[in-house]
């Protein structure tokens, strides 16, 4: 009998005009769902006839009807847009909203004789907004309100000659009597158990004092009598769904709105406010339940303009008479919010405004055991209430009397917003919104939807609960506070859920944990994994390798299957679900002991959810620590989703139980190179192309090693061809590549990363060096955030890029045809996922601190350097890119704090003038100052070019009085990415147009440079310090990098080479760096860093100043660079130089001139 409308496979007709001459009569209009309900229909429905709203007199503050009317409702805040919009506002209101005094609590809800003549003659759509909404009321009270007040409303509305809709506010916890974890509650009228109409009569007979002795028998598994009356007047309703045109919404648990007629507003608390208010002013310390369980909470807007939309479709829909539209306003299964998301997010909140009347800086964990909690609550609580309570009286104090006094109705309110909150937090209902969704998509039109939205899946919850906590500081605490600013929101629509459970671990069985997740989640099984071995090495591409290998070297073909038997053994995975739970254990306990914090962007997880039931999903994490191989494994396993296999190097077989644990875990071993080896090659491929038909997701690393200098790596194309080749040669219809970053806040081997920068080789994976690696377990490496980006198909991926190149270069060009087409589609996939791995930075305090660190080298004080934090991070928001919890979290002072205490060992402090005069922790600054140098790397090329080529210093008068051409500029910044634009991963494609011009209008507009006045063709420095500061950190970011190219072009100018091995010459060329910093000359330990050097002889390579023999081990300068005179050398050189950092000793300056340095050191011999 219960249901939702019936569909119309018609285009839909505005409700709109439904609404035009109606009069309504709306109950609980001082509520906070009818105030919002009729805000909406005086701003966006004004052609109403008249709204008659029921009010009765307030005996607690000796209110009357009309001047509560005028006061508590009109009067309200929430008018106050609609009172910007409409000088006129009182006079409108006057005519359109229609007093009638009654009360719920009086017989025939208490109206008079002529309001009810009124109403009976003129009202079109009744919407009951009135209950008792306290979820601890007493259950007389809640019987007369919200079960025998609603069947006299409705002996009423059946009289009302014109009556078209009857709106019911129910709540979506009618339902609640069916407890446990994640129950699915669908609209509809579920059996209560029970007689209701016996129990409605037998309550109605009873005095208040026998109603509330029978509450525990009646109450039954229902959570408080909020959830049981409503339950009961949808029954008594439905009984009468002949006789009206009954409609009911339920509603979860109501919070501020959420966009209309604008953010925050709040003037009454329902339990989750009441708990975000506790927990504001430090009352609440810890509650009971699941942090991991789902609130319904919904924000009142959404709810008032679905309650508007359906007394519309119901008087132009109308169901068949047997049935009862029920309409669910909830959020459970269409865009879940966690308890320990919303508890996390409102204690940031109140930790950057604390309220004036707080009691203690708020913070709140959840306890899941009872016996835990109640525990908790007694000595925290109870004991210390009852002991001062004695000693006031013992020490017979009228102030510590009145104190003892407050401290127990502390602890009294306390106790019962825990006893309401219990339920919602120990259960967990997912209301299904089927009808709902139905009403919006099938019944509305487009400008419907606009103007009665009710979507909640787009509902950024962070965002949603910072402007809640903001709400209740503000119209519930009447506080003076500001709007939450872009620091406080601007996370990339993040939800941070610590899946570690932290709040729960210390009760939480981990042992439960690990058996119970990815129970039902599909994986490869033994059998199948065997069987792709055999498919291999029967595979025709294999076979002829192994013929082609066997004539090449005359060996016979059983010694060639029998090697490719040992290299299939060897590369193989064999996962294994019961290792993979055993890791799962034993890592969540790891994860533990060195990390404070796991965040996971839950959204994404969902998104990624879908990708894999729609086919083959490839995972491309960034790569910066051992860890990576574990972790995304282990988020995918919490979530129950189908873990990886992994593409892991074969260093780790020198481990035989760490990387046998690795392969029952999921990981296969590949060469770090084999080129020329035909059939490793032909095995490799045909493996990891039968691994990824098979349906698992496949995980490997584009960048193709660990980066060691902090930043992101140029793609390796290798394993990205032979993946995508399974496409081109159409044996799959799909596959979908997932760009994650994997941040970390410190990672593991940055100590030992410096090192390597140097020159010292990679530590070989040994048992002696695992055990050592043990240590870690006893250090906090901060906070783990994965960031995955947006998941790209490949099909649609290749068709954008064939249809672009076709329209723009080659009409022919076909990938599935091409290889050479479909190498370019690879690359530029490749470049697209790396960027996009980029974008997912999480914005971290040591890449920020280190950073500036690095560009007042000489020292800076604290303050001064927590200013400089702060200029950053505004930067950082302006430019709207990556990650910015850190900063949503801490001030710039504690971002400050924090990156100096974790760089302790490589900082100087002396008198809080900070320096870093040591060459390992300058490189380890560096590594995290290279995660963030992309997002600015633009502002640095048109900087340094701009310092250039300018006479002098850039701040002084001579030089701003000359300035710089604009061209000039471009031009230098276009030599720049010609050189080192390799170095950094900032654009989609490497064929993009720079946008040089867009960064200078940014630069003037942000006055670090200014137009010159007489001749705009040219730019110079503002003249304000903060320009000067700027300049410094942008073109700071790039010096290193430029300095670095000059050493490795001066080695090349001192030897010129004829041919040399790749190892010998890098070096030199470190020993010549070393050389300059130690003589003054050079100012940057980076320049010392292997991988930089190693990429300035690549770049070298790509200008044709060098050629590669022999895979790139043996280098040369090529011929027009390697001439008796080397002038084009020394060109190159010279010009590098002018790029380099200036500085006030000419005798520095002059470094750039080969002669002058040459001259200084005798260098030739020495090298």
């Amino acid at each position: 009998m219960e249901g939702p409308p019936p569909t119309s496979s018609s285009t839909p007709s505005s409700i709109l005009p439904f609404f035009k001459d109606k009069s309504i009569f709306l109950t609980g209009a001082t509520g906070l769902l009818g105030k919002v309900v009729l805000e909406k229909i005086l701003r966006d429905l004004p052609d109403v006839r008249q709204i008659f709203v029921l009010v009765r007199a307030d005996p607690k503050k000796n209110t009357q009807p009309k001047k509560r009317l005028a006061k508590d409702i009109l009067g309200s805040k929430l008018f106050d847009k609609l009172r910007q919009l409409r000088s006129d506002f009182d006079a409108f209101a006057a005519s359109k909203v229609i007093l009638i005094t009654g009360d719920l609590d009086i017989d025939n809800i208490g109206i008079g004789a002529v309001d009810i003549t009124r109403l009976v003659e003129e009202v079109d759509i009744v919407i009951h907004c009135a209950a008792a909404s306290d979820f601890d009321e007493r259950l007389e009270s809640a019987l007369r309100r919200n079960v025998k007040a609603t069947s006299q409303l409705a002996q009423l509305a059946m009289q009302m000659k014109h009556l078209q809709s009857f709106v019911h506010i129910s709540s979506a916890y009618a339902s609640s009597f069916m407890n446990g974890t994640r129950v699915k509650v669908d609209e509809k009228l579920y059996p209560l158990g029970f007689d209701a109409e016996d129990v409605i009569h037998q309550l109605s007979n009873m005095k208040a004092a026998q109603v509330d002795r029978a509450a525990p028998t009646v109450m039954q598994k229902f959570p408080n009598t909020h959830a049981l009356t409503k339950a009961l007047a949808e029954y008594m309703l439905s009984r009468q769904r002949d006789r009206l045109p009954l409609a009911i919404v339920r509603p979860g648990i109501l919070g501020a709105t959420h966009s209309e007629p604008f953010q925050g507003f709040v003037d009454s608390l329902s339990i989750v406010g009441t708990m975000m208010a506790y927990t504001g002013l430090g009352v609440v310390k810890f509650l009971p339940g699941d942090p991991n369980h789902v609130v319904d909470l919904i924000p009142v807007d959404k709810v008032a303009n679905l309650v508007l939309a359906v007394a519309a479709v119901r008087a132009l829909h109308p169901p068949p008479v047997t049935r009862v539209p029920i309409y669910h306003a909830t959020t459970s299964s269409t865009n879940p919010l966690k308890w320990g998301i919303a508890t996390n997010t409102a204690v940031r909140y109140w930790q950057r405004h604390p309220p004036k009347k707080g009691v203690s800086p708020s913070s709140v964990y959840m306890i899941p055991n009872q016996i835990g909690y109640r525990t908790q609550f007694a000595l925290k609580y109870q004991a210390p209430s009852a002991f001062y309570s004695t000693m006031s009286k013992v020490l017979k104090s009228d102030f510590h009397k009145k104190q003892a006094e407050k401290l127990n109705k502390v602890v009294d309110r306390t106790s019962r917003m825990s006893r309401a909150v219990k339920p919602f937090v120990e259960n967990e209902w997912i209301f299904h919104t089927h009808a709902t969704d139905r009403l919006r998509r099938e019944l509305l039109t487009e400008k419907d939807r606009q103007v009665f939205d009710f979507d909640c899946h787009a509902i950024d919850w962070h965002h949603y609960i910072n402007f809640y906590c903001f709400g209740l500081q503000k119209y519930v605490l009447k506080e003076d506070v500001a709007e939450p600013q872009n620091r406080d929101l601007k996370v990339g629509r993040m939800l941070s859920r610590d899946i570690e459970g932290r709040i729960d671990r210390r009760i939480f069985s981990d042992v439960e944990w690990a058996l119970r997740s990815s129970r039902h989640v599909p994986h490869p099984t033994l059998s199948q994994l065997r069987q792709i071995k055999k498919e291999v090495l029967a595979s025709p591409s294999v076979i002829r390798a192994m013929k082609q290998v066997a004539e090449q070297k005359s060996i016979p073909e059983e010694v060639m299957q029998k090697k490719a038997k040992e290299i299939l053994q060897r590369m193989q995975t064999k996962m294994q679900f019961p290792w993979v739970r055993t890791l799962a254990w034993f890592f969540r306990k790891v994860w533990r002991s060195i990390y404070q914090q796991l965040d996971v962007n839950e959204q994404s997880m969902l998104q990624l959810a879908e990708c894999i039931k729609k086919g083959p999903v490839v995972l491309i994490p960034s790569h910066r620590s051992y860890i990576d191989f574990i972790i995304l494994s282990y988020v995918l396993f919490a979530y129950n989703l189908p873990i990886p296999v992994i593409a892991a190097g074969e260093d780790f077989l020198n481990l035989s139980f760490v990387s046998n644990v690795l392969r029952f875990a999921g990981a296969f071993f590949l060469r770090r190179t084999f080129r020329g080896d035909i059939l490793y090659n032909a095995i490799f491929t045909e493996y990891v192309q039968r691994l990824v038909l098979l349906g698992c997701p496949l995980e490997f690393f584009i960048e193709g090693t660990r980066s060691r200098s902090g930043k992101l790596l140029q793609p390796k194309m290798g394993l990205m061809g032979i993946v995508t080749d399974v496409f081109y040669e159409k044996k799959l219809d799909e596959l979908t590549f997932v760009p994650i970053n994997i941040n970390y806040e410190n990672v593991i081997e940055d100590e030992a990363y410096t090192k390597e920068w140097l020159g010292d080789p990679k530590k070989k994976e040994s048992l002696e060096n695992l055990i050592k690696a043990s240590r870690i377990l006893s250090q906090n490496y901060g906070r783990i955030s994965l960031k995955f980006g947006a998941p790209i198909s490949l099909k649609e991926y290749t068709q954008e890029y064939t249809d672009l190149i076709r329209s723009t270069r080659n009409d022919k060009f076909d990938p599935f045809k091409h290889h050479e087409d479909r190498k370019d589609v690879n690359i530029a996939l490749a470049h697209q996922l790396i960027y996009d791995i980029n974008a997912q930075t999480v914005w971290a305090p040591l890449a920020l601190v280190g950073s500036l660190l690095l560009t007042y080298r000489t020292g800076i004080l604290r303050q001064h350097l927590s200013d400089k934090v702060e200029w950053l991070v505004n930067e950082i928001l302006r430019r709207q890119s990556g990650y910015e919890e850190w900063m949503v979290e801490h001030s710039p002072a504690q971002m400050t704090n924090l990156a100096l205490e974790r760089f302790s060992q490589s900082i100087e402090d002396r008198k809080d003038m900070i320096s870093c005069p040591d060459k390992n922790g300058v490189l380890l600054l560096a590594f995290y100052r290279n995660r963030l140098i992309h997002l600015f790397v633009r502002d640095s090329f048109v900087l340094t070019a701009f310092g250039s080529l300018v006479d002098g210093d850039v701040s002084d008068a001579e030089s701003r009085n000359a300035g710089v051409a604009v061209e000039d500029i471009f031009s230098t910044a276009e030599f720049l990415v010609h050189v080192v634009g390799k170095e950094f991963v900032y654009k989609v494609h490497p064929d993009e147009e720079e946008g040089f011009d867009q960064v200078l209008e940014d630069l003037i507009l942000t006055k670090v440079l200014e137009r010159m006045p007489n001749d705009p063709s040219k730019v110079r420095l503002c003249s304000s310090e903060q320009a000067r500061s700027a300049f410094n950190f942008y073109a700071g970011l790039l010096w290193p990098f430029v300095e670095a190219y000059w050493v490795a072009c001066l080695t090349l100018y001192a030897l010129r080479p004829s041919a040399s091995q790749m190892q010998p010459l890098i070096q030199r060329m470190q020993w010549l760096a070393e050389s300059l910093i130690a003589a003054g000359r050079s100012g940057f330990y980076e320049t010392c860093s292997v991988e930089t050097l190693k990429n300035a002889i690549h770049a070298f390579h790509r200008m044709k100043v060098m050629r590669f023999d022999n895979y790139g081990e043996v280098v040369a300068l090529s011929k027009d660079y390697a001439e008796s005179n080397a002038t084009k050398l020394k060109q190159l050189l010279l010009r590098l130089g002018s790029l380099r950092r200036r500085a006030k000793d000419k005798g520095v300056t002059e470094i750039g001139v080969p002669k002058s340095l040459l001259e200084d050191f005798p260098i030739r011999a020495k090298l």
